[in-house]
C-alpha cells in the first residue's frame, strides 16, 4: 500500500521526504521581500507626514532622514528592474531632503571672527547612570562657560560638587525622576529662575546673563517624550510655550536640553522655523538617541539660538 503527496511518500516500511518540493518551496525571493519593505518603507514615510494630528505619527516623522537614506537604496536596486519603483524612490528623496533642509536654515554671522566667543555644553546624564567621575573628568578637560545637566538626581548632584569651583553661579532643581535640571555658569547671573512651561510641573531653568555689556537669557529645558498621547500633547505645549517665550524677548535667546523632537519632524519644523535658527547638519552628524544605536539614531538634544546670538 502507498500513499503519495507532492512533497512526501509514505508506506508500510517507512517514508522520506521529497527534496525537490521543499527546495521550491523555501527558495528566496530577494526582490519579493526588497518590494515589500519598499512599500512598508514608503507608506511610512508618507503616513510621517500626518504627524501633526496623530501623536504615532509625529514620532515615525522623527525618524525622516532614515527614511529618506533607505530610498536611496531602494531607487539604485530598482533602477534597471521597475522603473516605477526607482521614480517613486526618487521622489520620497527629493521630498525628503527638501523637507530636512529647507525649514531650519542656520544664520551665520560675518562678525563672529572679530567677536569674543564663549562655549556651552548641554548633556542628559541619565539618571539611572553611575558613571560619575567620567562627565566630572570631561567637563574639567573641556571647561565649557555654560553647562546644562538634565536628568539630576541626588547622587548626581553630589557628584558633581567639585565643578562648583569651576562655576561660581548654579541654578538647579534636583529630582528623584528623570526630569531634574542643573545649570552652571562662569558668569554671574544678573537673575535665574526654575519655571515650567508642562503642565506636569517638569522644571526649566532660566539664566538672565549680561556679557561684554550684551543681554543673553539661556533657557535649559527637558521635555516630556510622547510616549503617549497625553504626554506628545504637553511636549507641543512646552514647546510651544517656549517659541512664544522667545519671541517676547527684546535679547537674543539660547534654548537648549533634551526637547524629545527632532528639527525635521512635522512638529519640530513648525516650531522653529521662524524663531529660532540651528545647525541642521550638526543634528544629522550627532544623533543623540539612543546612545546604543549611534550613529544611526536621532537628534532630540538641542542648542538652539535666535538670529543675534
Amino acid at each position: 500500500m502507498l500513499f503519495r503527496s507532492a512533497g512526501w511518500r509514505c508506506h508500510k516500511f517507512g517514508a522520506y521526504v521529497n527534496p525537490e518540493f521543499f527546495k521550491k518551496q523555501l527558495k528566496f525571493d530577494f526582490f519579493r521581500v526588497a518590494r515589500f519593505l519598499w512599500v512598508l518603507n514608503t507608506c511610512i514615510f508618507i503616513s510621517g507626514f500626518l504627524g501633526n494630528w496623530i501623536w504615532i505619527l509625529d514620532n515615525i516623522s522623527q525618524f525622516l532622514v532614515q527614511q529618506t537614506l533607505v530610498s536611496v537604496f531602494f531607487f539604485i536596486l530598482f533602477f534597471t528592474r521597475s522603473r516605477p519603483i526607482s521614480l517613486i524612490s526618487g521622489s520620497i528623496f527629493l521630498i525628503g531632503i527638501f523637507s530636512i533642509f529647507f525649514p531650519l536654515r542656520e544664520k551665520i554671522d560675518t562678525n563672529i571672527k572679530n567677536s569674543k566667543t564663549y562655549t556651552l555644553m548641554s548633556f542628559n546624564v541619565l539618571s539611572s547612570n553611575s558613571h560619575y567621575s567620567k562627565l566630572v573628568e570631561y567637563v574639567h578637560e573641556k571647561e565649557p562657560d555654560f553647562l546644562l545637566l538634565l536628568e539630576v538626581n541626588q547622587n548626581w548632584n553630589d557628584a558633581i560638587e567639585p565643578l562648583n569651583k569651576i562655576y561660581p553661579s548654579k541654578l538647579s532643581s534636583i529630582r528623584s525622576d528623570n526630569f531634574g535640571i542643573v545649570f552652571l555658569s562662569k558668569i554671574a547671573f544678573d537673575h535665574s529662575q526654575i519655571i515650567s512651561f508642562s503642565e506636569y510641573g517638569v522644571p526649566s531653568a532660566i539664566a538672565y546673563l549680561n556679557i561684554s555689556n550684551k543681554k543673553l537669557i539661556i533657557i535649559g529645558t527637558h521635555t516630556l517624550p510622547p510616549t503617549s498621547r497625553s504626554y506628545w500633547i504637553d511636549r507641543n505645549n512646552h514647546l510651544n510655550y517656549l517659541q512664544n517665550f522667545a519671541r517676547k524677548q527684546g535679547q537674543p535667546v539660547i534654548i537648549t536640553g533634551d526637547l524629545n523632537v527632532t528639527p525635521w519632524s512635522r512638529i519640530g519644523s513648525q516650531l522653529f522655523m521662524d524663531t529660532i535658527r540651528y545647525n541642521i547638519l550638526d543634528a544629522i552628524k550627532n544623533p543623540t538617541w539612543p546612545a546604543v544605536l549611534y550613529p544611526f539614531g536621532i537628534s532630540i538634544d538641542h542648542i538652539l539660538y535666535s538670529d543675534s546670538v
